[in-house]
């Protein structure tokens, strides 16, 4: 017994000492990189600021490689934190992370601009990266600039990595520059250091665009607009129609065999920005956030009015289609306004098999959604873990099933969906022995003028133990379509495709668990940077969209116009321009045209918040935003030509000095000729001209309408005056 407990606590010890006193290493692999090399490396890199004194580290060991994970805080009170990560065969640094509480806006000095940041980044890159900085590119994209200072903070760059003068997509370096004091934020770097296939054996350009087109890789479908609707609100913009990319390589083709690059199962590709949108534009018959529900009160006032059914009915309707255990019971009912189409009631009702007191009750889930205007269904899942009994049925018998279902249940719907060619099988974890399987899932897209609407269609799921439908989901919704016949050939609709998305020789990784990834050699569409969102075309306008189908011309963004050089207002209308902001004319700013009080007040949002508080949202929630701000007052008339009187009244509100300009007796009238001029307004005016938010003139001309080009003056002015 002595000697058992005497051999216990020996191989406590063993132990403890294996796994607390020798280094990480032994715990795993022998990295070439010791702890002691990677935290002087990390720390010539970046200093640690003297505050962060707690520190711990790390080690990381996969299929993708090995890395030293260090990290230094600030001990309490004091907050901020510094994360650098080595490689432990390389020694390179791969990632970094700095934060540190953010300082008052009054306690920042002179922000750097885009350019001086931009050379720091590159100094930085090239001391990060002495090997492989030549390889690396930097990607030019347009950024919108934030008027406002305290807005910016930092500056983004992104490199991408390139190798026989050709990208290798997802290989590349990002970094963020504090734009206060010029020290880099976050570094991160994706580099795949594998054997790269020669680009003398690739295929030509024109040889892979007839690839693409051989394939038919382009289809024509219909778009219907992504957000949904507020309730009560009309559909403002038509489904269009589209081509979009719709294969199984998602348009990619291998350049040494000439066929398109599908994947097998279990690999896949890493993401990247510039090819994403097309890979995920293609949509389907997603979900979306549900509907606000309705109240009680508002439920019962609903079950008065005739046109629609009751709960009891709603029910009856839902046993038509699907058999309910007699032990299961009702346990809600909610009327709600259904999240595809806001004008529509919805009965969500759900059952399940409450527990008897005498043993656990067998679980059992059934949840529907009835139309609560006509008593169609759209939908029902159910569920149960009845033990499975030993029961085969082939895709085709499930099929025929699914099928025969649709047909009784939307007899007229039948007709106008089309069997996805994916649909059926579920993909398996393990490979399958037999074509057999607990359920089938059969997706049907929806065709308007025999073109695919994938957005909607109808969904089943078949179960092989009942033989019978146990999941259904119809996606509905009536639209006014543009005729298919107005669209532009497929031929020109290719043409028009890869103008705009060239087909690009490049590197791509492919990767799969627990495997080595590889980079092969492809022809992929690839979008310049400037229109990097591209995900298909109008095949009508041929204007180029992005993923939820809106014209890519209208998406916020930095402008430059061509009718500004000279005018008094250049430097603040480009700045406005950078900003997104005034955009309504394309490359056009027409600054001597007018402007509505909406347009002003949308105009001054962007110039304090950014583009991202304007760009959304109906003229009653801007004027609501502007009213809780204390800068609107009076009651708006939204389209109304701005006067200068309420241009310089909302412009000295949204400063903060209207209690300084409601006392006239301290001013002197700087327009004492002007008889617009009184008491009521002259605090107003008197500090836009002083603090020269408007050119010098003899008259303020208080009713007179501002142009577009004194409000960008004022606006920009009033953030430096």
């Amino acid at each position: 017994m002595r000697w058992r407990l005497k051999q216990f606590w020996t191989t406590l010890l063993l132990i403890t000492f294996f796994t607390t006193f020798l280094p990480h290493p032994l715990l795993a692999d022998n990295p070439a990189v010791s702890l002691e090399q990677a935290i002087q490396t990390a720390k010539e890199l970046f200093p640690v600021p003297p505050s962060y004194t707690e520190f711990n580290s790390q080690f990381i060991s996969n299929i993708q490689g090995k890395s030293w994970v260090l990290r230094w805080q600030a001990r309490e009170p004091e907050a901020g934190s510094l994360e650098v990560s080595i490689d432990a065969d390389s020694g390179e640094c791969i990632n970094m992370n700095l934060w540190r509480p953010e300082k008052p806006a009054d306690e920042t000095g002179k922000a750097l601009s885009e350019a001086e940041a931009g050379r720091i980044a590159d100094n930085q890159l090239k001391r990060l990266l002495p090997k492989k900085a030549a390889s690396l590119r930097c990607i030019k994209e347009p950024s919108l600039i934030y008027l406002n200072g305290y807005a910016r903070h930092s500056c983004n760059f992104v490199w991408e990595r390139y190798e026989n003068g050709i990208p290798v997509l997802g290989n590349g370096v990002r970094m963020e520059i504090d734009s206060q004091t010029g020290e880099v934020r976050s570094y991160s770097l994706d580099w795949l250091d594998v054997p790269l296939e020669e680009v003398g054996k690739a295929i030509s350009r024109e040889e892979a665009s007839k690839v693409f087109q051989n394939e038919k890789m382009l289809r024509l479908e219909y778009k219907a607009p992504r957000e949904v609707r507020a309730y009560g609100s009309k559909i403002k913009d038509k489904p269009r129609l589209v081509y979009i990319i719709n294969h199984p390589s998602n348009g990619a083709i291998n350049a040494i065999t000439g066929e398109p690059l599908v994947l097998k199962n279990g690999q896949w590709e890493e993401n990247t920005e510039r090819y994403e949108n097309m890979k995920m534009s293609a949509g389907g018959m997603g979900a979306a956030d549900s509907a606000p529900r309705l109240s009680p009160e508002e439920i019962k006032e609903l079950e008065k009015n005739s046109r629609f059914i009751g709960q009891d009915e709603a029910t009856a309707r839902v046993k038509k289609w699907i058999a309910i255990p007699a032990d299961a019971v009702l346990s809600n009912a909610s009327l709600e306004r259904d999240w595809q189409n806001q004008e529509r009631r919805i009965w969500n009702l759900n059952w399940n098999r409450p527990a008897t007191g005498k043993e656990e009750a067998r679980d059992y889930n059934l949840w529907a959604r009835v139309d609560a205007l006509n008593g169609k269904i759209y939908a029902f899942h159910q569920s149960s873990d009845e033990q499975p009994v030993n029961s085969e049925l082939t895709k085709e018998a499930a099929f025929a099933v699914a099928d025969s279902f649709l047909r009784k249940i939307e007899p007229k719907l039948a007709g106008q969906v089309k069997l996805d060619e994916q649909s059926g099988s579920r993909p398996p974890i393990l490979p399958l022995e037999k074509e057999s399987q607990s359920q089938w899932d059969f997706s049907y897209t929806r065709l308007v003028n025999n073109v695919p609407f994938p957005q909607q269609g109808v969904s089943i799921t078949v179960s092989s133990q009942d033989k019978r439908v146990v999941g259904y989901d119809l996606n509905w919704s009536e639209y006014d379509f543009p005729p298919a016949d107005q669209a532009i050939s497929v031929e020109e609709g290719n043409k028009v495709f890869l103008q705009a998305a060239p087909l690009t020789l490049c590197y791509t990784g492919i990767y799969r668990e627990n495997s080595k990834p590889r980079l092969s050699l492809v022809y992929k569409p690839l979008a310049a940077a400037a229109q990097k969102d591209l995900a298909m075309i109008d095949a009508i306008s041929k204007a180029a969209l992005d993923a939820g189908g809106t014209p890519l011309s209208e998406k916020p963004g930095p402008r430059s116009f061509n009718d500004i050089k000279g005018h008094f207002a250049e430097k603040e209308i480009s700045l406005i321009g950078s900003a997104g902001l005034m955009a309504d004319y394309g490359q056009q700013f027409r600054p001597d045209g007018t402007i509505n009080t909406i347009a002003f007040l949308r105009t001054l949002l962007g110039v304090r918040d950014g583009i991202g508080n304007t760009d959304q949202g109906e003229d009653a929630r801007v004027i609501n935003i502007c009213q809780q701000r204390g800068w609107v007052k009076e009651q708006v008339d939204a389209h109304a030509p701005l006067s200068r009187d309420y241009m310089s009244r909302v412009l000295v509100r949204s400063m903060g000095l209207e209690r300084v300009a409601q006392n006239a007796d301290i001013f002197v009238n700087p327009y004492p000729g002007d008889p617009s001029i009184n008491k009521s307004n002259l605090g107003y005016a008197a500090l836009i001209n002083g603090l020269g938010l408007i050119p010098s003139s003899a008259d303020f001309n208080s009713k007179q309408t501002v142009t577009r080009a004194e409000v960008a003056y004022a606006l920009v002015r009033s953030l430096n005056p």
